[in-house]
Parts: structure tokens; sequence; C-alpha cells
């Protein structure tokens, strides 16, 4: 029964409430936001922080989740939000921090034990993401992501034919699966079939040449088959380019070690011995602006030159598959002079993909090079790599299709070894 103390709450809550179903967002959002109410009680505390992730603004509305879980710590809507906004951030430790908070609260959410797997995966820890996956799987077994997952957290841990066994059941399910597909074929790559993953991955890029998984993956299986098509595949000469810029360097240094979101040896990616950012503002009023337009500028020239150019097979298809509306994305790292360095790994999500020195350090020659054509640390291909070394320079810019794999040499010096890199993106419809 509720008290007098607590009608007021409700009735701002039924109010917000209708608001927001006749689509009067922002009024909504005011109306809580000049109410006292909705910085004291949970509930409407936690109306804010929906309405906050509604209009994305997804910084305020951790800070808003933040506050209701200090008043109600074991407010489950709230931590399932905060935790998603979390992973999606890729703040991994605390997302997992929340997803174990939500299982000891209710033991039976799925969605939470197989989440928890999954940051697992994303902070490539295998063989611990396997028992919750394995329970998630047991609770839920008929969803196919979290048999997708399972699947592919054997094969990481080195359980191949569990894991080619659940790949191939589920693709009876699921033939359409891209995805799947791509997994599968990297899947049996790891454990040593390497001609049925290049079979697989040239049958992938036939339909979906824009895939930078299937091009890494059919790279790495021809490597693994001595094929010549490796070698054309990592065309250097060709594909790579150089450009010298004229920005600011100083005072983009200064910003870089400015950001508040700079994480040390961020989980789920792949820096070690450094400082990765999350994603910079580009826009007008940020530090980081004239970079970003640099940047355009020198995707666009690429751009222009790859569509007047005949690679001939098979870069040709990649190169039809590149985006004529596209975005950009970039973000900042920051090596140390114990041997930080970047583990080998490609840019899935990106088309082309770059890299400016703002400070490449002063260590022995040798050290904190970009090293592109070497296989992530899960697979053995047992096959030379195709490999080019670029020797960092500051002020040096250098753009490479997404799906080039490549690390740094660890770096030693007295400085920090500071660049921003960057992807370009297909633009949303």
């Amino acid at each position: 029964m509720e008290t007098l103390d607590h009608i007021p709450d409700v009735e701002l809550e039924r109010e917000i409430a209708m608001l927001f179903l006749a689509g009067e967002k922002d009024r909504a959002l005011l109306r809580l936001q000049d109410e006292q109410l909705a910085q004291t009680h949970p509930r409407l505390a936690f109306q804010l922080a929906l309405l906050l992730i509604e209009i994305g603004d997804w910084k305020h509305a951790k800070q808003q989740l933040d506050r209701v879980l200090s008043l109600e710590p074991r407010f489950l809507p709230a931590l399932r939000r905060r935790a998603a906004l979390l992973a999606h951030d890729d703040d991994l430790t605390a997302a997992e921090e929340d997803f174990q908070r939500i299982v000891k609260i209710a033991p039976d959410e799925t969605s939470a034990v197989a989440n928890i797997g999954v940051v697992l995966l994303r902070r490539g820890n295998h063989a611990a993401a396997l028992p919750w996956l394995q329970r998630a799987a047991t609770q839920s077994p008929a969803d196919a992501r979290i048999q997708h997952s399972l699947a592919n957290a054997l094969s990481g841990a080195g359980q191949h034919a569990l894991a080619l066994d659940l790949f191939h059941r589920l693709a009876q399910g699921s033939p359409g699966n891209t995805d799947l597909a791509a997994d599968w074929a990297m899947a049996l790559l790891r454990g040593g079939d390497a001609a049925s993953a290049h079979a697989r991955f040239l049958t992938l890029l036939s339909e979906h040449p824009h895939d930078q998984r299937c091009w890494a993956g059919r790279y790495l299986s021809a490597c693994a088959l001595k094929l010549q098509d490796a070698l054309g595949l990592m065309d250097y000469p060709l594909l790579l380019r150089q450009i010298r810029t004229d920005l600011d360097i100083t005072a983009l240094i200064d910003a870089v070690l400015q950001l508040p979101s700079l994480r040390w040896e961020p989980a789920g990616k792949t820096t070690l011995g450094g400082l990765q950012s999350a994603m910079l503002d580009l826009a007008p009023a940020s530090p980081f602006h004239e970079f970003g337009q640099q940047v355009s500028n020198a995707l666009h020239d690429y751009l222009l030159q790859l569509r007047g150019s005949l690679l001939g097979a098979p870069l040709d298809a990649w190169r039809l598959s590149l985006p004529s509306r596209w975005t950009l994305q970039a973000w900042a790292t920051v090596l140390h002079g114990d041997g930080g360095h970047q583990d080998p790994h490609l840019h899935p999500a990106g088309r082309i993909s770059g890299v400016l020195y703002l400070d490449a350090g002063n260590s022995a020659r040798g050290d904190g090079d970009l090293v592109f054509g070497h296989a992530p640390r899960d697979i053995d291909t047992a096959g030379e790599p195709h490999a080019h070394r670029h020797v960092a320079r500051s002020g040096d810019m250098l753009l490479f299709p997404s799906w080039f794999l490549h690390h740094t040499t660890p770096y030693h010096g007295t400085r920090p070894r500071i660049s921003l890199a960057f992807d370009l993106l297909p633009a949303s419809l």
C-alpha cells in the first residue's frame, strides 16, 4: 500500500509514462530534469536514465544509472542497462562485474550468465568463458546465439572437435548466417584444416566481398597452404598509402594526453603496455576536428585512386565493395617505453583503416615498428607470412585495407609513442 510520502513520485512516473507514449520525449526529459524527486527516487531516476539512453546521451545516462544504483544497489533493470552500456563502451571489466551482480541476485537469468561468457570471449579469455556459456546453453538450449558463442569459446580454447561439431549443427539450422559461417571457417583454420577453411572463405567472399574477416581468413589460409594467392592479397606497393601531414602535432599530443577516456590495457583490445582511448569527438569544437578533416580528405583521395584502378583478381572484388557513403571513427593509443605494443589484429568493422603518428618515440631502430601480415596469436598457419615492416615517423599518416593484419613491435623509449588510429565505416542509410 502506497503511503502519502510516495504519492508524488507515483503520479510523476505516470505523467512521464504518458508523455513517453505520446512521443513527447523532450518534454518528459525536461520534466524529470526539473523535478527534484528524480534525483532521490530510484524509479524516477531510472526513468531519466532511460530517456537519456533514448536520445543517445550515454555518458549522462551512465551517470544517472550510477545514481540509481547508489539509491538501490539491487535494482535489476538499472544493473542490466548499466552493464549493457559498459559493454558497448568497451569497459569490459566493469561490465562483467555488473553481470556478475545480476547473477548473484537472479541466478537463473540466462542473459546475464551468457553475457559474462561473451564479455570473457571479447577479452580473449576463452577458457574462462566456457563454463559460463555452457551454463547458459543448459539453461536455454534453443538459443542459437548462445550456442554460437559457445562454439567460438570451444574453438579458442583448443577443443577443436567439439567446436567444429557444434558449428556444423548450428549451420544446418541457419544456412544463411554469414557471421556463423565465417566463424566456422576460422575454427577450421584454427583446428588445422586450412584447405576446408580456404574453400569456405572463397565461397563467403563471392557473396559478401565487404567482409574483412573473410579477406583476412582467405589470406591466412592461403599462407598455410603456401598458395600464390597470399602474396597477391598483400600487395603492399599497390594498397599502402603513406602521406606527410602538416597538422599541429604538439597540440594534438597535448589533446591526447588530456583525454579522460584513456584506459590502461583496455579489456578486449590488443593494446598491451599502453593506453587506448574511447572513440574521439571529431566535431568542429573538438581539438581533433582538423585531424578528422585531413583524414577524410586523404581517404577521399585514396578511394578515388582505387576506383580508377584495375587491381586484378581478387582485389577488384574488394575495391568494388567499398562504400560510396561513409563515416569516420578514430581513437588514440599511447604505448609506454617498457615494451608497449599491439598484438596482431584487423579492424573488422572498417573498410579502410589507418594511423597517424604524433610521436613515434625515441627508441632504438626496429622498436615500435608497424608490421603487416602476421597471424593472430591463436592461429598457427604453419606457413610463412608475407610480411611488410613500416618504420614509424612522427607526422606520417598510413592508409591500408581494414583486413590487413598488423601489429607493432615492442617499444622501448624514454617518452611515450603516441598515435591516432582510424577506420572508414559504411554510413548507415
